[in-house]
């Protein structure tokens, strides 16, 4: 008769393999938690948020986003009826995944949008950039076409709205009144001053065997994105986190367990960073903490990329990226005279610098934003900037402050920003008119 004994390996092994069992199976759990918190989380404050909002979209949940509502409130003001809301709703749902997640940011180098056509939203083929569609009519009559190149973010690429009424398609409209021009709105979600600096000085080598095609106007439409970058996580320099996520992600493909969970542990952290407001805090080092460890798998080890500052931060007696902007624009004026263009820095319209914000979506988020500091910090970087670069101006670099639009009387009763700064349906015709008109004034497109 066999000892006993003999089997407790055996048993020992089974109890291994059983605890293992149970310790994936709660991590799995562990997952699928909170894959459902986000999901509610996102449900509950909106699909259209962070550097590149742009999300997976149905007719119904297009027609339900604080967006829609500020949207119909504005077109309540303007005497309009929501007829074209509906068929840019209708394009949104147009916007598969595949082009959202696969061909967002497609090409490395210059981080473009695949080529993709709606009714209503469009963006060209690799011949045009890849640029937002601006249409706008060619007008013959004025001889000479000005070529214009518009750099920005998430709010210059204007996703908010149809391409007819995108700040570039108006800002054109507008200027073909005396001129005839030909736009590129090259805004790209998630874009901060250095990256449009980068990729204006790229295309502009791409296209040096094709004179004619050459921009005679550049404009950087700047505010939102630079004034932020360090209450998103974002370093003074280099890519925002909403960029360099995406170049990350790509090496961990091999292990997709390792890939959500990257993914899971990063929403939580811009989520509680947004809600301190940009302060750091215990739970946001501890998560920044495990990214950091997990990008490190799959990720150079540069340790100068990984620095971080709270919002108000300072150095030489300005906040920290109200320095590293200006620093920014003393580069671009140098390049806008090497190559006697002329370069408009247009400062655009936030939520922070409205004197009395309109409607239910503005005012809470103005309020959330007076109690994190949000608004305080906005309002220091864009005294401290526009005081500093007005002293770049020049025949090639021009400053025009558009921030003050929402304050005019004219729309003191209209809703225009359903969050810092992204914008109703209609914003962005106002934004783009008000821009083409200031430009005219002050003679920019005659040389």
């Amino acid at each position: 008769m066999k000892d006993s004994s003999t089997n407790l390996p055996i048993c020992n092994r089974l109890k291994d393999l059983l605890f293992v069992f149970s310790a994936n199976g709660f991590i799995l759990t562990f997952l699928i938690s909170i894959a459902l918190w986000l999901v509610a989380v996102m449900a509950r404050h909106g699909k259209q948020t962070g550097y590149d909002h742009i999300a997976l979209e149905t007719v119904d949940s297009c027609k339900s986003t604080a967006h829609a509502k500020l949207s119909v409130e504005q077109a309540q003001f303007l005497g309009k009826n929501t007829d074209e809301l509906d068929q840019y709703c209708k394009s949104r749902a147009m916007l598969d995944k595949a082009w959202i997640n696969s061909r967002t940011y497609w090409d490395y180098h210059y981080y473009s949008h695949g080529e993709v056509h709606t009714p209503e939203i469009n963006f060209n083929g690799v011949e045009s950039f890849n640029s937002r569609a601006a249409p706008c009519a060619q007008n013959s009559k004025y001889g000479k076409s000005y070529n214009i190149w518009i750099f920005g973010g998430s709010t210059m690429q204007n996703m908010e709205t149809s391409d007819n009424n995108t700040i570039a398609s108006s800002l054109c409209k507008e200027l073909q009144k005396t001129n005839n021009v030909h736009i590129l709105n090259l805004g790209v979600g998630g874009f901060l001053s250095e990256m449009e600096i980068v990729k204006f000085n790229n295309l502009y080598k791409l296209k040096l065997q094709d004179q004619a095609s050459l921009p005679d106007i550049v404009i950087f439409y700047d505010g939102y994105n630079d004034s932020q970058r360090l209450a998103v996580g974002a370093s003074w320099a280099g890519l925002p986190p909403g960029v360099s996520s995406r170049l990350a992600s790509g090496y961990s493909t091999e292990r997709p367990i390792n890939r959500t969970f990257y993914w899971a542990i990063r929403a939580f952290n811009d989520y509680f960073k947004e809600l301190s407001g940009g302060k750091k805090n215990v739970v946001n080092d501890a998560l920044f903490n495990m990214v950091a460890k997990m990008e490190d798998g799959f990720t150079s080890t540069n340790t100068a990329i990984n620095i971080k500052a709270n919002i108000d931060a300072t150095a030489g007696g300005v906040l920290l990226s109200s320095a590293a902007y200006i620093h920014d624009q003393r580069v671009l004026a140098g390049i806008c005279r090497g190559l006697d263009i002329v370069c408009i820095v247009a400062l655009q319209p936030v939520l922070s610098l409205r004197k009395a914000p309109v409607g239910d979506i503005e005012i809470n988020n103005f309020k959330q934003q007076e109690s994190n500091g949000v608004n305080q910090s906005a309002r220091r970087f864009y005294n401290e900037v526009e005081s500093e670069i007005v002293k770049l101006s020049s025949k090639n670099y021009r400053v025009i402050n558009l921030s003050d639009i929402p304050n005019n009387k004219k729309y003191l009763d209209m809703p225009f920003f359903y969050d810092f700064g992204h914008t109703g349906y209609y914003s962005g015709e106002i934004i783009g008119r008000e821009l083409g008109s200031r430009i005219i004034r002050d003679k920019l497109v005659y040389r």
